[in-house]
């Protein structure tokens, strides 16, 4: 059982900011690639270079965005009293644990990675942040722009391992999907965030008034 959390130590709130201020930095950064990405492949639409170079900045900005969502939840998890699995601890270190929760090392005394496919680390950093925070906004893989992210995966995947040169060509289809996803993932990106924020400020003031975390 937790104990109740009156304050928080200096050096824990400036881990919480840092890893807040490098959520939107990434965020900016990467989005601001993104956007100008699209406004030179709307000039050029059939330039394959483009077409490649915006691939690889979308699946950048998910997995980045997905990498500091995890961090977020690693620093927020023990002030905001939330329970976490060995195996939920496991995916967000992206180290192997045992079944105590001790890292497993390899035959070289080095720490063994874990580290999901794009689709899982996505799915898995976006639930267990709004988890977190509290939030029940469900985002919407339902739709058809979840549809067009998950095929532009393979798409991703063959751009950075490509076998033939065959698989350097970023086809039309493949382009209005990429397109879809992008929107997608911004919009629901965005929307999980502000319902988060303020979800995650109530628990926060629950926690340090000493009132019960709010159930998982």
């Amino acid at each position: 059982m937790n104990q109740p959390v009156k304050s928080l130590p200096l050096k824990q709130v400036q881990e919480i900011f840092a890893v807040l201020r490098n959520l939107d930095a990434m965020a900016h950064q990467l989005g601001h690639d993104a956007e100008r990405g699209s406004q030179e492949l709307s000039a050029s639409s059939g330039d394959q270079f483009l077409r490649r170079n915006l691939v690889r900045i979308f699946a950048a900005f998910v997995e980045g965005y997905s990498f500091v969502l995890k961090q977020i939840v690693l620093r927020l998890y023990d002030p905001l009293q939330e329970h976490l699995s060995i195996d939920e601890l496991s995916k967000l270190q992206e180290i192997k644990l045992d079944s105590t929760g001790q890292p497993v090392l390899d035959e070289h005394r080095a720490l063994k990675r874990r580290f999901l496919p794009l689709q899982d680390n996505f799915k898995f950093a976006v639930a267990l942040f709004g988890r977190l925070c509290g939030s029940k906004y469900a985002v919407a893989y339902d739709s058809a722009g979840y549809q067009a992210f998950i095929r532009t995966i393979p798409v991703r995947d063959r751009l950075m391992h490509p076998k033939a040169i065959e698989d350097l060509c970023v086809t039309d289809p493949e382009t209005m999907d990429l397109q879809a996803a992008w929107q997608w993932y911004q919009s629901e990106m965005v929307a999980l965030g502000k319902d988060s924020i303020l979800t995650m400020n109530e628990r926060f003031a629950a926690v340090l008034k000493g009132k019960p975390a709010a159930p998982n």
